[in-house]
């Protein structure tokens, strides 16, 4: 009998045995298909008053940027959406933090029109699967902040950082891990800007689901001469506007959209591996045998 072919045979027939790979994965309440994932989000943004500034938004370096919101929807590739807000009675909520601006730019663009930049490092995200209906965007930045963690039966999902966009800071040692983009139409720079975007990537640090998103799919782009250091496990963009009132609590509101991409679960990839090395010790005791 042929050892070698008997050997892998069975070993593949155990892979071709294993479960399909999900078409959702359930974690902590929250679904999420294998493969490409699309999130959309609601986003709250201001200038963290806990920190140094002069609350009045953040409009020059050395302020942070502070962000609360939760996840309106979870899609697969095919645009399905596999979770929306609330359903198993969970929420995806989300806190930024720590992001510091670095850099401040004003460029003319045409007419009257200015393209306001403001570039940030660092950033902490931590996302929070808890009990819908705990989340609020209402009221002090304090009592916003506590919402996202503060409901029956939260678990820290994910926690991530910035990671490094491609660019440096002034210094030219400090990576770039958030640009955030401004059209104004006269007015004060950084104050009166009509369409806010921002873009960046963010590596996966811990978090119950961590295991499924931890990918390291996404490159950045080179620029100013600096290298890509790393692979991020997610990219986003956001689009806001300006708060219609001043002295508000958060002073931009907007969406978030995110793209990651989720392995299967770990049992199937833990008997895969089982699989592939019955293949190989079929082979070494082939080779032990001639």
């Amino acid at each position: 009998m042929n050892v070698r072919k008997l050997t892998s045979a069975l070993a593949i027939a155990g892979i071709m045995s294993l479960p399909a790979i999900a078409q959702a994965i359930t974690v902590a309440g929250i679904n999420f298909p294998a493969g490409l994932v699309f999130e959309t989000a609601n986003l709250f943004e201001a200038e963290d008053f806990s920190k140094p500034g002069n609350g009045d938004g953040v409009i020059q370096v050395g302020e942070y940027l502070l962000g609360i919101g939760y996840v309106t929807s979870i899609q697969d590739a095919a645009n399905n959406v596999v979770w929306s807000n609330g359903q198993n009675g969970k929420e995806l909520t989300i806190k930024i933090s720590n992001y510091l601006a670095q850099s401040a730019s004003t460029t003319p663009v045409g007419g009257p029109i200015f393209l306001d930049q403001i570039l940030f490092s660092g950033g902490n995200v931590e996302i929070y699967s808890q009990d819908v209906g705990t989340f609020s965007a209402a009221g002090s930045q304090a009592a916003g902040v506590a919402s996202v963690s503060g409901g029956a039966n939260n678990v820290l999902f994910l926690s991530l950082v910035g990671s490094p966009l491609g660019g440096y800071a002034p210094d030219g040692i400090t990576p770039i891990t958030l640009e955030s983009d401004g059209l104004r139409n006269g007015g004060n720079p950084f104050e009166t800007a009509f369409n806010l975007s921002g873009r960046g990537f963010l590596d996966i640090t811990g978090g119950v689901a961590a295991g499924y998103f931890d990918t390291d799919t996404f490159l950045c782009g080179a620029s100013s001469g600096a290298p890509c250091p790393d692979l991020a496990d997610k990219t986003f963009s956001s689009s806001s506007q300006l708060a219609a009132t001043a002295g508000t609590s958060w002073t931009s509101r907007g969406t978030g959209e995110i793209y990651d991409y989720a392995i299967p679960e770990p049992a199937s990839l833990a008997l895969l591996g089982i699989g592939l090395l019955g293949i190989g010790f079929g082979r070494r005791k082939a080779a032990a045998a001639a």
